[in-house]
């Protein structure tokens, strides 16, 4: 079942009232679930039924995306006040985020700037210190990537990335290409691990190595026989990871 939200009116400057779609299931601690450009909740298929086993899990599509695509242009300066909102509307004080690529990126700006509201961070293949131009015409499509992934998701990744608000898509790209994120590293505290596909042709494994050299006791762990999106690729290993860092950083 699908979901919206009416955030309140009492908003942060230059957040604009908005119905952001988003799919819950289970029950327990938190967790939640950031994707990409021109994705939705739906690239979450092959996990979110699995964490929901144990946790209560919210798979969130973005601002101009998926279910929330009639909202309009994506604006990454506003992506952390309209997350927020909306965990307060839901009264979801503290949760563990777990962010794809674009989402990944958001994730790290959420711990960064909002450190009690984040329990663990798990950043995958997380576009993250700024594309160079060569990369960033690599990143406009996933073809390169879709030899490691399973046949069957292609169809569901093709229609996301085509009823996307094609502003959105534009706007998030222009601001993938020109944001660093480097100085949130140094700001986060919650446990950090970071997932990254071995052969990640839009965001290679090197931006992933940055990342765990910058983020105080983070993890890395490369998924083998994967690209830029190791849990559609590799959805058992990617949960395996997933459920193993959870369980060794319990909540006291």
């Amino acid at each position: 079942m699908r979901n919206r939200f009416q955030p309140t009116r009492s908003q942060s400057p230059g957040v604009s009232p908005s119905l952001l779609a988003y799919e819950a299931k289970g029950s327990g601690e938190p967790i939640l679930l950031l994707h990409g450009l021109s994705a939705s909740h739906r690239w979450w298929s092959q996990n979110a039924p699995v964490f929901a086993r144990s946790y209560r899990v919210y798979a969130i599509d973005l601002s101009g995306f998926g279910d929330s695509r009639e909202l309009g242009v994506f604006d990454l300066n506003e992506a952390v006040p309209q997350v927020i909102h909306w965990m307060d509307a839901l009264e979801i004080p503290r949760a563990t985020v777990i962010g794809h690529s674009l989402g990944g990126l958001i994730a790290v700006m959420l711990a960064a700037q909002e450190p009690t509201r984040v329990e663990r961070l798990v950043l995958v293949d997380a576009a993250m210190l700024a594309f160079n131009p060569g990369l960033g015409r690599r990143a406009l499509g996933l073809v390169r990537s879709l030899r490691w992934t399973p046949k069957r998701h292609i169809p569901m990744m093709a229609e996301d990335a085509l009823r996307a608000n094609p502003r959105a898509v534009s706007h998030a790209t222009l601001q993938l290409l020109t944001t660093d994120g480097r100085s949130d590293l140094k700001r986060i505290t919650a446990p950090t691990l970071i997932i990254w596909g071995e052969h990640d042709t839009i965001v290679p494994l090197s931006v992933g190595e940055q990342l765990q050299a910058q983020i105080s006791g983070s993890q890395l762990v490369v998924i083998p026989n994967s690209s830029h999106t190791p849990m559609l690729d590799r959805p058992q290993r990617f949960n395996e990871e997933v459920f193993r860092f959870l369980r060794t950083t319990l909540i006291t």
